[in-house]
């Protein structure tokens, strides 16, 4: 006989990873889908999506698929009908998007159900109960959506009125307490997950402070492309131009991937020191103080007499390391 098929929404922290893993446990024939922006985690600064995939279906036991949502997602975070959480967090608008998407997912895949994490009462502005139905009006899906977490506390879904879903075999977690999903993992022997409220940068303060910064610039376009060189490295303005310094040798591996033509790229001559990329207005005036900025944070770098780089439209230039004044910095740096 063939397993029923439901879809799992994934975000990579424990509460999704439970939740598809029960269904697996379960007898249904799961394909998680994991939704890919800007705002959703940096595991790939870590890691290739193909290494990515393969330690998470490890885990969950079932096929995981990653889905670009990046050009709708920074749409509704520019201009959410629902309005913002505590930060620049639309999570009403996000949650239909997601939902939304799930739902023609669902069609083309001839599944009967889309199976979340959310667990009742565990954030204030999308997982109360009230929230939780209006979330499955507007995306069309009332009566679809299972919370193997929570399922026990909610009304009947489809699947158990087939007769496919035994709620006596979820859960009644509730609010914030993680002690019953910590259990639960350990007893699936699930021993490694993203920590809780991880996923979505878009609730921290420092990345809101980001986000905000760009959306009120007078000079940037809020795309895909800079939302993402916004959100890594320190981040500073100079005329008419972003500069992004990597803080750490994970970013600054990662940084020359986010290159695009009509960027500055900035780099030690010793390859030891920090990376940048300069995008925007490209004079001579920012190029040298783009280089003053990175030497200031390659000091180790500066002390062995090692020059700072700079490739523009195929050319190199050598500036040498005079590293910024300390003052010269305030008011250019954004984060």
């Amino acid at each position: 006989m063939k397993k029923p098929k439901v879809l799992a929404a994934y975000s990579g922290g424990l509460d999704s990873t439970l939740a598809a893993r029960v269904m697996v446990e379960l007898g249904f024939e799961v394909l998680a889908i994991q939704f890919t922006s800007p705002f959703l985690g940096r595991s790939y600064l870590k890691e290739s999506p193909e290494d990515y995939i393969r330690a998470k279906e490890a885990t969950i036991g079932c096929t995981l698929r990653l889905v670009d949502m990046a050009i709708p997602h920074i749409g509704i975070v520019r201009n959410p009908q629902y309005g913002y959480g505590s930060q620049v967090n639309p999570c009403i608008d996000c949650k239909v998007l997601f939902f939304s998407t799930l739902r023609r997912m669902m069609e083309e895949e001839g599944a009967l159900a889309i199976v979340t994490g959310e667990v009742m009462g565990q954030r204030p502005m999308s997982q109360m109960p009230k929230s939780l139905r209006r979330i499955e009006k507007l995306a069309g899906l009332e009566g679809k959506i299972v919370r193997p977490l929570s399922q026990q506390l909610m009304p009947e879904v489809e699947l158990e009125t087939l007769g496919l879903l035994d709620r006596e075999k979820l859960y009644a977690f509730k609010n914030r307490s993680r002690k019953p999903q910590m259990q639960l993992a350990k007893e699936l022997g699930i021993t490694e997950y993203a920590s809780p409220a991880g996923g979505c940068f878009l609730t921290d303060p420092g990345m809101a402070r980001r986000i905000r910064h760009l959306m009120e610039s007078p000079f940037e376009e809020m795309d895909e492309a800079t939302v993402r060189l916004s959100m890594i490295g320190r981040q500073l303005i100079l005329d008419e131009a972003r500069l992004a310094i990597g803080r750490n040798e994970t970013e600054c591996r990662y940084l020359p991937h986010l290159l695009r033509e009509g960027d500055a790229f900035l780099r030690m001559e010793d390859e030891r020191g920090a990376v940048a990329i300069l995008r925007g207005k490209q004079s001579p005036a920012n190029h040298e103080l783009a280089a003053r900025i990175l030497a200031r944070y390659s000091a180790r770098s500066v002390e062995r007499g090692s020059r700072v780089l700079m490739e523009y439209r195929g050319q190199t230039t050598m500036f040498p390391a005079d590293p910024v004044e300390e003052q010269r910095l305030e008011g250019l740096l954004v984060v």
